[in-house]
């Protein structure tokens, strides 16, 4: 069909625009199958093949090759899951590299990867790129960190990572951008630090950290949150000045091993500890959380806290440091009578004195709508549920 326009007093024939090619496109469905039979044995030659939206789908087998996206956002899944899906690095280097500009839509999902990393090189690299892990076992990786992004966005979804060595002592490090951790295990096996976030932001949900006598959580220089997990190791939020203003919301989280807080704003919020809330050069708010245990349950050190509707019990001091510098509103010192602690059961038992003792705003009711109860099963993100 032509079309009639006129132009400066002219009739003029004009012919349709082509549609854009980019509209027409159709995404691609790779197949890979180690024993044949398909498109592709390796998932190096479907990458090859394939382009940014397509989808490869891989069979159970073991596949000895390190995969590299090269700026192509596809998504390689597999068939069957990570116990019977597997990468193998190839020796020396990483296991997954995304370091070409790939965008949002560059998955990885149901593998287990192995074998990655090198006395230079991290098990997984990602720089300046977005990867989506989903339902990974990253086990047996050697290398500098087990994960590593620079400048990355990384979203890290019912993966779990364990037995992985890290010569630099961490096993997952974001520096200068974020990383997302949801429904995730980070087992540190003697690895000094298990997520570290240098200079950008940080979000972890539903998550568990084990790691006894080390680092669980550091967030360095970065604003972060973190809800409904569970934290066997310190929890470190660090700064430099105060005046740099990161800040950090820590909720529903169990410490087993405390908190330090260097030069930031801090706010925990139905949190139970284990161990010291200790806050240097800081501005805290310790609201509707339980703290039990430890030498000292909050320690001030040229810091402003504010103790809210807490319990603070069987602690050898619950206030020291700077105490002038700390002020309290409806502070318990009682039993709060958890069902089981010994077996991590920290729900509070019927007539726990913990119970409803939170704020009434709306903004803090339970999940079944009732006033606030301390600790982590108290408030709308409780550990249990919510959302």
């Amino acid at each position: 069909m032509w079309f009639l326009l006129f132009a400066c007093g002219q009739l003029l024939d004009v012919a349709p625009t082509a549609p854009d090619a980019r509209s027409a496109r159709t995404f691609r469905t790779w197949e890979v199958d180690c024993g044949g039979g398909v498109h592709f044995t390796t998932i190096h030659d479907a990458l090859e093949a394939a382009r940014s939206g397509d989808v490869i789908r891989v069979a159970p087998c073991t596949y000895q090759e390190s995969i590299k996206f090269k700026g192509k956002a596809v998504t390689i899944e597999s068939t069957n899951g990570p116990a019977v899906t597997t990468i193998v690095g190839a020796p020396g280097e990483p296991a997954v590299k995304v370091n070409d500009g790939e965008g949002a839509g560059t998955v990885l999902a149901g593998f287990t990867i192995t074998g990655g990393g090198g006395p230079a090189e991290p098990a997984i690299e990602v720089q300046f790129s977005s990867l989506h892990l989903r339902d990974v076992l990253i086990v047996g990786n050697v290398g500098t960190t087990v994960l590593y992004s620079n400048a990355g966005h990384v979203l890290l979804e019912g993966v779990t990572f364990r037995d992985n060595l890290a010569s630099e002592g961490l096993i997952i490090q974001e520096r200068r951008g974020m990383t997302v951790l949801k429904d995730s295990v980070v087992q540190c096996d003697g690895v000094g630090v298990g997520y570290v976030v240098e200079h950008g932001a940080g979000f972890i949900d539903g998550s568990t950290f084990d790691c006894p006598g080390a680092i669980g959580v550091d967030l360095y220089h970065s604003d972060g949150r973190i809800q409904r997990t569970v934290i066997d190791g310190q929890l470190r939020v660090e700064n430099e000045v105060l005046e740099l203003l990161e800040r950090a919301v820590i909720e529903d989280v169990v410490l087993h091993d405390g908190v330090v807080i260097d030069s930031a704003d801090v706010t925990l919020r139905n949190v139970v500890s284990f161990g010291e809330i200790t806050a240097r050069d800081a501005k805290v708010v310790l609201q509707s959380s339980i703290v039990t245990g430890a030498i000292c349950g909050v320690n001030s050190i040229g810091s402003s806290i504010a103790v809210r509707s807490s319990d603070l019990w069987h602690n050898d001091v619950n206030l020291c440091g700077d105490v002038d510098r700390v002020t309290s509103d409806g502070v318990l010192a009682v039993d709060p009578r958890f069902v089981n602690p010994a077996a991590g059961d920290l729900h509070l038992a019927v007539g726990s004195p913990c119970i409803d003792a939170g704020p009434a705003d709306e903004d803090f009711r339970d999940p079944d709508g009732s006033v606030n109860d301390l600790g982590v099963y108290g408030g709308p993100l409780s550990i249990g549920g919510g959302w």
